[in-house]
């Protein structure tokens, strides 16, 4: 440590590992990490409160297959390095699977920790899913948060980048097998990482997602957000907004990765017209020949309030338009 501290592993259970550092004037520090576990080839499952490998031996998984990976991101201006924990179990495993992975990067929100039965189709499938923590949301602290709003916002995609070239590094999968998906406010990292590395993507998902940053200001919910992403208002807000919007970033004659746009026709918080003009835009655009689709739920607004059939209708679309469009034969179209 920077203080010259001695740190020891006091212990060491399950996935919960207790640290001790001790100074040479005799004071001792403790503090003890909850590390994630990853289920080996297929997806991200998390410890909260149930043991995880519990609950996959109860759904059919066998438990031997858990393996821990441990990696962390450490941020210097606007580089963006992921260091490995040396006792990474999964580093050699070189098959192909589908990937999948969210973010959302704003407002200080922590994409953390969770266990969803709904992933569990996905792994059958033999997919995979990872949960990129990027600046803008409190995976770290405000101060990770502060890193990835307004001016700073960029980092919030540059963190999205740098994660999807680590899974591509270390063959946890490859361009052809890889998707990014995010939701309201994450619209803006799923959005501005395909706009500026379409060739790392085969597919995107935008759900609910603000796609034009520089008119959602003027929407009913607008001036809501203006705390956290600015004003156009001012000389350097615009430029901040400018550089967030999707919309102003798409390139004609570009070869974009297929995208499936998912709205609430009564969205009051991010309106649906984000989606609409996107989506538009990206169909005139693309030069890659992969579907830019508009998915729209006319009895729903942004989400909160939907059913729980409307909310597994759209979880089995939009895993079925990630398993076409990564070739899946079980999910191509039938030509009659």
């Amino acid at each position: 440590t920077s203080s010259g501290a001695a740190i020891t592993v006091t212990s060491n259970s399950g996935n919960m590992t207790t640290y001790t550092s001790s100074t040479s004037a005799g004071a001792t520090e403790t503090i003890t990490i909850a590390f994630e576990k990853i289920y080996k080839g297929t997806s991200a499952n998390w410890n909260t409160g149930i043991d995880v490998a519990t609950i996959l031996t109860g759904n059919g998984y066998n438990a031997s297959d858990m393996a821990n990976v441990y990696s962390w991101y450490i941020s210097a201006g606007d580089s963006v390095v992921i260091a490995d924990n040396p006792n990474n179990t999964i580093d050699s495993w070189t098959g192909w699977g589908y990937f999948a992975y969210p973010a959302a990067g704003a407002y200080g929100i922590v994409n953390g920790p969770s266990f969803s039965p709904t992933r569990l189709a996905w792994l059958e499938r033999g997919g995979m899913f990872a949960i990129a923590g990027v600046r803008g949301g409190g995976e770290r602290g405000d101060d990770w948060h502060m890193a990835g709003f307004k001016a700073s916002k960029p980092n919030t995609w540059k963190d999205g980048i740098a994660c999807a070239e680590y899974l591509i590094a270390k063959r946890y999968t490859s361009p052809e097998f890889l998707a990014a998906n995010g939701a309201s406010a994450g619209g803006v990292f799923v959005g501005r990482i395909i706009t500026a590395r379409p060739d790392l993507f085969r597919a995107a998902i935008v759900q609910v997602g603000m796609t034009d940053t520089l008119r959602a200001e003027f929407s009913a919910n607008g001036a809501t957000n203006i705390s956290e992403f600015g004003t156009v208002s001012d000389p350097a807000g615009f430029k901040g907004l400018f550089e967030m919007s999707t919309y102003q970033h798409v390139s004609d004659g570009t070869a974009y990765p297929a995208v499936l746009f998912a709205h609430g026709l009564n969205d009051p918080r991010v309106e649906i017209w984000n989606s609409l003009k996107t989506s538009t835009r990206l169909q005139k655009a693309t030069t890659s020949g992969r579907p830019v689709l508009l998915r729209v739920e006319q009895q729903a607004g942004h989400g909160l309030g939907s059913t729980r059939l409307q909310r597994v209708a759209e979880q089995a679309d939009i895993a079925s338009f990630l398993l076409w469009q990564m070739g899946d034969p079980a999910f191509q179209p039938v030509h009659h």
